[in-house]
């Protein structure tokens, strides 16, 4: 007779599920996002001297001039809605508002690990729109795909526009990476969708063109919303180099990573555009060296502005996300007791 003992210890090796390797990579993204973030602060909050200017600025400016760098990222969540409910609207019933609670409800629930924001619009659509999931995913590819085709041309447009400058070939390699991740992008969603995918690029040609022209409008937003950062810490940007800071910004939103990479992709753009905070100047004037501008006081400048537009979105994303959520609540209890 075998040995029970032997064949116990024969038994295949208990496997890791996907969905626990899944749990996994999106509790490590966050940590590091996480870490990203508080390595942001601390760089900031450890430079007195400039942290110390950086306030007396901002405690010097116009009420006008912190009400609109508060105020503007309203802007991108009424452009970011118009897009997905000109994406969606012929798929289910969904009115403008309900999109807008939607997004709203999801804009600071995104940040957290696993997107609950977005698996919850995806859900809600299925349940009250009658949307199926797998189009849902595939207006929310098509909506990622537009907005870096638009971010690409935009950082092109740039790129263009100043042949003499002394980041010429910096800036053409920006606009050429955004280009890049942009055909990447649209090769991966057509591989996936296959001919969903196609279906759904064909029937709405005309409101492709409108997304990509209100993501272009959405990047030149953020780029006025990083030159009033700028402005308001006390370290005047030049607009065209802030509509680079604004497209890096937009892609680094887009990768696993979100939380704390933003941060650090605008302070380096900031520190390769431009000059450390140390000689208060033109942000547009050249470093002397790409070393002086990845170190701390190359970066801080960046950090600051995106670290304070980054608080401006979260002082817009609390009340308008609880109004949203409550909102949606209620949409969601009357549908299940009718």
């Amino acid at each position: 007779m075998s040995d029970p003992r032997a064949r116990e210890d024969a038994s295949p090796v208990t496997q890791v599920s996907p969905r626990t390797t899944s749990s996994i990579t999106s509790w490590s993204r966050f940590a590091v996002g996480l870490l990203l973030i508080i390595a942001a602060i601390w760089v900031v909050a450890t430079q007195g001297d400039s942290l110390r200017a950086a306030w007396g600025s901002i405690q010097d400016a116009s009420p006008w001039h912190i009400a609109a760098v508060l105020l503007l990222p309203l802007s991108s969540m009424v452009i970011t809605t118009t897009i997905f409910w000109l994406l969606t609207r012929r798929l289910g019933r969904v009115s403008w508002w309900e999109m807008s609670a939607l997004i709203g409800s999801a804009w600071l629930l995104n940040m957290l690990p696993f997107k609950p924001g977005l698996i919850g619009r995806i859900a809600y659509h299925k349940a009250i729109s009658g949307i199926p999931i797998a189009k849902s995913i595939a207006v929310v590819v098509i909506a990622m795909v537009v907005g870096t085709i638009g971010i690409a041309l935009t950082l092109l447009a740039v790129a263009i526009s100043m042949p003499g400058d002394a980041h010429a070939g910096l800036r053409w390699l920006v606009a050429a990476g955004a280009m890049l991740v942009a055909i990447i992008a649209t090769l991966v969603a057509k591989r996936t969708f296959r001919g969903r995918f196609r279906q759904l690029i064909q029937s709405r040609l005309g409101e492709l063109g409108i997304c990509l022209a209100l993501r272009i409008i959405d990047t030149l937003l953020w780029a006025l919303r990083y030159q009033l950062a700028f402005e308001l810490i006390g370290v005047p940007a030049d607009y065209r180099s802030c509509i680079i800071f604004a497209g890096v910004s937009q892609i680094a939103g887009q990768m696993p990573v979100q939380l704390g990479l933003r941060e650090w992709t605008v302070g380096i753009a900031a520190g390769i555009f431009g000059q450390s905070s140390a000689t208060a100047g033109n942000i547009a004037a050249p470093p002397p060296t790409i070393a002086a501008a990845v170190s701390v006081q190359g970066v801080l400048p960046g950090l600051q502005a995106d670290l304070l537009t980054r608080a401006a979105e979260i002082a817009c994303a609390l009340p308008i996300g609880i109004i949203s959520y409550f909102w949606i609540a209620q949409k969601l209890k009357a549908k299940s007791q009718s």
